[in-house]
């Protein structure tokens, strides 16, 4: 396993400004979602080649055949899902019973449902464009499959960066919530 030299950079910054829990918690979502990829390819006789952790995810490479059974790559690519998910209901599980804190236990929610969201996403190379284009390529020729894949990663990535863009410029609405705090507080001071 690998860690690429900007995670290193983001954990340093992390712990020097004492924020090691938050490492903890994202760092270990990152490798048991890495490793639920690891052991269910492992159990097919697939070959990993690499795993990187980066500052957003991890990235594991398997070292196989293209035309493989496409049910065997569905598995794959859902199992760092399915295994992050394990780990969360495990932390959710100390946390009802006392063990660890709400603090915590919030991180790792917090972490964990953002992983997963923008895990699922179909946009390459998150595990979300896999999926849906080992589903194309069970009913599609496997060339269409890869070219829609990457036409529908790239709709994904332009909506996304569009809505990004329009929530940025929307005067309207951030003078509006402007206007909401400052009569909030100036409410909250005549009383």
């Amino acid at each position: 396993m690998d860690f690429h030299y900007t995670y290193i950079i983001m954990a340093f910054g992390l712990v020097l400004t004492g924020h090691f829990i938050n490492l903890i918690a994202f760092t270990s979502l990152i490798i048991i979602h890495e490793f639920g990829h690891v052991i269910t390819a492992t159990i097919y006789k697939y070959r990993i080649k690499k795993i990187t952790i980066y500052p957003y995810g991890g990235i594991t490479e398997f070292d196989t055949l293209v035309n493989t059974k496409i049910e065997k790559d569905l598995l794959i690519a859902i199992s760092g899902i399915i295994f992050q998910s394990i780990y969360f209901y495990t932390i959710f599980f100390l946390y009802r019973n006392g063990i660890i804190r709400e603090y915590t236990y919030n991180l790792f929610f917090t972490y964990h449902n953002s992983m997963l969201l923008f895990n699922v996403l179909p946009i390459i190379p998150l595990d979300g464009s896999k999926i849906i284009n080992l589903i194309f390529s069970k009913y599609l020729n496997l060339n269409f499959s890869n070219n829609l894949t990457v036409l529908i990663s790239f709709i994904t990535l332009s909506m996304i960066l569009i809505g990004g863009i329009y929530e940025i410029l929307d005067k309207d609405r951030t003078d509006s919530v402007a206007v909401e705090v400052n009569s909030e507080y100036r409410v909250a001071k005549c009383q």
